[in-house]
């Protein structure tokens, strides 16, 4: 089943990431549905992303709990990469840096998004795709 976050804020996170090529794109969804875009500040943005702490932390101020994290894999699959796993745990513990909040992977080749996977935390340093969806452009 298509999470409802997912059909109401698809356009936006698929524009802003191919808009973004060629760098990983970024944004959060909020637990009420919402889409931030965010700047990726990470020193190789075509490799890795980084979002600003200080957008997740605004969130507190609007009363909303950060649901989604976002970002492109450019001229790549959508998959969970090692690189992906180690900001998504605290270093040496392998336990989630945000429980609760799932991770959506957007492939992004020839700046047009082909395919989204959203993983979820499973068990210690494990995340497990539990929604696919793959794009005719």
């Amino acid at each position: 089943m298509t999470p409802t976050w997912f059909a109401a804020n698809w356009p936006q996170i698929k524009s802003w990431v191919e808009s973004q090529y060629p760098h990983e794109g970024c944004g959060l969804v909020t637990e009420r549905g919402r889409w931030i875009a965010c700047d990726n500040t990470a020193d190789s943005p075509r490799t890795s992303y980084v979002i600003d702490p200080m957008r997740v932390l605004e969130l507190e101020t609007t009363g909303e709990a950060l649901c989604v994290i976002v970002h492109s894999h450019v001229d790549a699959d959508a998959y969970f990469s090692d690189e992906d796993i180690a900001g998504a745990t605290f270093p040496g513990t392998k336990s989630p840096a945000f429980p609760g909040v799932d991770y959506l992977v957007v492939s992004v080749k020839h700046k047009k998004a082909d395919q989204a996977k959203l993983f979820r935390f499973a068990e210690v340093g494990e995340f497990e795709c539990v929604f696919e969806f793959d794009f005719l452009n």
